[in-house]
């Protein structure tokens, strides 16, 4: 199975016990090669796994945070032993603006990595690579927006050095908001 203009997908598991993790990789890694722009409903091992094939990917959006999240996030912002990248195109994530996940410190360093790993700034050697431009926060929150703006501040601080952070609080009547 091969979809040639597939170039926007969405990928989710109700039911991660019904859908091998090797069944997962192995479609990612062959159906889904030609995704650009992929949504997933989380990042789990086995989608990590499959990213490794998913080399033409510039935006990645994530829907939830998982327990596994901080870590895989992680493995985006460097690359492995042979100095391959994981969506080595990857120009844009979006997160959700989770206030519970965010308060995580192993997920807020997870996102500062990420930022410093891909970023236009990064020292980190291996094979070609396009710089991460834009880390974004999208959905509700319920308690601290504070606490994601200060975040997607020092985001932005490392992926645009030198400019002015366009963090903007609006109207609290608003229940999706994007930081940049």
């Amino acid at each position: 199975m091969h979809f040639p203009r597939l170039r926007v997908a969405v990928l989710g598991r109700n039911d991660p016990a019904r859908v091998p993790d090797a069944t997962l990789t192995a479609f990612l890694q062959h159906p889904m090669c030609t995704v650009r722009h992929l949504t997933l409903e989380a990042l789990e091992d086995a989608i990590l796994d499959g990213l490794a094939y998913t080399d033409r990917v510039k935006t990645i959006c994530f829907q939830r945070y998982t327990s596994t999240s901080g870590a895989s996030l992680h493995s985006l912002a460097q690359h492995d032993q042979n100095g391959v990248w994981l969506c080595p195109r990857l120009t844009k994530v979006t997160l959700p603006a989770d206030d519970d996940r965010l308060s995580d410190p192993n997920v807020k360093a997870a996102v500062l990595a990420l930022a410093q790993g891909r970023g236009p700034s990064s020292t980190i050697s291996g094979r070609a690579r396009e710089s991460l431009y834009s880390i974004d926060f999208v959905g509700r929150y319920r308690t601290d927006r504070i606490r994601v703006t200060q975040l997607a501040a020092l985001v932005d601080d490392i992926l645009n050095p030198g400019s002015e952070s366009d963090n903007q609080s609006s109207d609290d009547s608003l229940t999706t908001q994007t930081y940049r």
